[in-house]
């Protein structure tokens, strides 16, 4: 093993990773304040509408929902057993421990570890959540690409529309491609590559296990941008406490780029992450970078609010347990909270 993979390795386990992703979020935050008036920024926050900031969390819980049902119906075909309250109830959990622990997908293994529990079985775990995932980040894609042809400043281009529209269409085109018996032949061959092969492989089962559905994985398409754009709207909501004009349109895309940035491990619940892309992203909207930087504090605190609730019922299970037997743990389902598995 070369030394570069040894720090690397080093660097998932705690307490170093905890470590890590506080220098980072430390660093991004220092960074943020040197170029903007942080405490003004902060400062705003008392100004924010609390009746607009209850429906944005409303919404979000809304959101998780819709997820919880998409995420039941890609069990479907794996016949497990959990209904769409309870996997709504592991999602809140996951959402509480994904702001706490290292790791990039750790939501994910506490959900993952939940459903293994009660299926024994790793399959569904690994399969669905998979499943998930990779329609998340379509949607992401798809989402984002619509909403940036509707951009004021891009409206009048019409070879980057066409281009953006072409791409929208696409995304879901390959999608579709990788569920019919070529495509998965295709995941099967990565596995050949030793830099892919753990990922392929899991990839390959995925496939394997959906192909021909092409029902189902639309529906699962259609709920995964439903998911998103209330995620959008949520946040529109949250910048229209702080009275930011910027169109719901605009926030469909830039919310699409916030998400995918916040997805990198790179420090605890994307925060100096999260703050850094408003920036970035609404300055052209001529928003102050204040405001953007309030806008994702109000984001963070949206986050801990949901994330709280899934606390809440994490210490009633714990209070109260559920009488079904604990099931022991199937190797390498040990996982994953330290972000080593990448399977919404």
């Amino acid at each position: 093993m070369t030394a570069i993979g040894t720090i690397w390795d080093a660097l998932q386990r705690p307490p170093a990773s905890w470590l890590l992703r506080f220098a980072l979020a430390a660093g991004l935050i220092a960074l943020v304040a040197v170029f903007v008036d942080f405490s003004a920024a902060v400062r705003t926050l008392g100004d924010a509408d609390p009746l607009l900031f209850a429906a944005a969390l409303g919404l979000a819980l809304g959101a998780w929902a819709v997820n919880s049902f998409k995420w039941w119906l890609l069990l479907r075909p794996l016949d497990p057993e959990p209904g769409p309250l309870r996997l709504f109830e592991w999602n809140l959990r996951g959402i509480f421990y994904g702001q706490l622990l290292p790791g990039m997908l750790a939501g994910e293994a506490v959900k993952g570890y939940r459903l293994y529990r009660q299926t024994g079985t790793a399959a569904p775990v690994f399969v669905s959540i998979g499943a998930d995932r990779l329609t998340g980040l379509v949607a992401l894609a798809l989402l984002g690409s619509l909403a940036l042809v509707r951009s004021p400043d891009l409206r009048g281009d019409p070879l980057y529309i066409g281009a953006v529209v072409g791409l929208s269409l696409l995304v879901p085109a390959v999608l579709l491609a990788l569920f019919t018996p070529p495509g998965s032949a295709w995941v099967r061959r990565l596995e050949r590559l030793p830099g892919l092969r753990s990922i392929a492989h899991q990839g390959a089962d995925v496939v394997e296990e959906y192909e021909g559905r092409y029902v189902l994985l639309a529906m699962t398409l259609a709920l995964s941008l439903a998911f998103q754009a209330v995620g959008a709207v949520t946040v529109y909501l949250l910048a229209r406490s702080i009275d930011l004009d910027v169109g719901i349109v605009d926030f469909l895309w830039v919310y699409a780029a916030v998400s995918l940035v916040t997805l990198l491990p790179i420090a605890f619940g994307g925060l100096g992450a999260r703050e850094g892309a408003f920036i970035l992203l609404l300055g052209p909207l001529d928003v102050a970078s204040e405001a953007a930087v309030t806008l994702g504090l109000l984001v963070m605190g949206m986050q801990l609010g949901t994330a709280l609730l899934g606390g809440g019922l994490e210490l009633k299970s714990l209070l109260w347990p559920d009488a079904r037997p604990a099931l022991p743990v199937a190797p390498g389902l040990a996982l994953q909270s330290e972000g080593a598995k990448d399977v919404q």
